[in-house]
């Protein structure tokens, strides 16, 4: 795709994909200080009972579950979306364009956005990571093994990487659309209210997990590598379903756009 490079670049330079990924790298760094303070204190702490000891795998799944619930990751990353599609079309950038495909200029604008969730998670693991074997596995709390020897627990690690790259997508679409038919203030406000409605649905259980990616795993009734299997695609297939039809209503306003 001969856009995506000097599209992703464009994006790579913005202020926004800075703090954005910056994130990543504050989270661990916000941990790390928490392994400092009194024991008394429960900011960011580790606890362990009957003699529990981490992996690097499961705080892997804690921190990454912690800051996908975490707001300002996902509204930058709606201002970002919004910047990208809207805020460069109000400020003409997307006139140096006119004469490629609107098909080839959106496809490669979701692509960057994309690529750039990957890196947020790239980072943010290699930053938990050098936390965990530089720090955390000196205290009495945690082992020295990356897997735990549950395998349940190394599934959740997996499944929650795919469930973060899921909902990020999601954001991602949801925030381009809403940028194009609405302003900024709209948007930005859904990304709370995205977030919220996740949190929520988690909440409540039952049926309402399958209207959310991270919905098709459960802890209690993982039975193996199957199962996780099932879990990972009907998570991607409620995504795929979502993303359609954001695509669908994002390029239709999207092709008809005037720069």
């Amino acid at each position: 795709m001969t856009l995506f490079q000097p599209i992703f670049l464009s994006i790579w330079k913005r202020k926004e994909t800075k703090i954005y990924l910056s994130i990543a790298v504050l989270y661990s760094l916000m941990v790390l200080a928490s392994t400092f303070l009194p024991e008394k204190s429960n900011f960011m702490r580790f606890s362990s009972d009957s003699g529990y000891l981490f992996s690097a795998s499961t705080v892997a799944y804690i921190l990454i579950n912690s800051v996908n619930d975490f707001v300002l990751p996902s509204l930058t990353l709606f201002l970002l979306s919004y910047n990208v599609f809207k805020g460069e079309a109000e400020n003409h950038i997307l006139f140096l364009y006119k004469d490629l495909k609107r098909r080839d200029i959106f496809v490669a604008k979701i692509a960057s956005l994309i690529s750039i969730v990957l890196i947020f998670l790239g980072l943010f693991l290699v930053c938990q990571f050098a936390l965990y074997y530089g720090r955390l596995i000196h205290l009495p709390i945690f082992s020295p093994n990356f897997w735990n020897s549950d395998s349940a627990e190394n599934a959740a690690f997996w499944m929650m990487c795919w469930v973060f790259i899921m909902e990020s997508i999601l954001s991602i679409l949801l925030a381009a659309c809403l940028s194009l038919y609405f302003g900024k203030g709209v948007t930005l406000t859904a990304s709370f209210a995205f977030s919220l409605g996740l949190s929520i649905f988690q909440v409540l259980g039952g049926a309402f997990l399958y209207f959310i990616p991270a919905g098709y795993f459960s802890y209690d009734t993982y039975t193996g590598i199957g199962s996780l299997i099932v879990s990972l695609l009907g998570s991607t297939c409620l995504t795929l379903v979502y993303s359609s039809i954001l695509i669908v209503l994002a390029y239709r306003y999207f092709k008809q756009m005037e720069y």
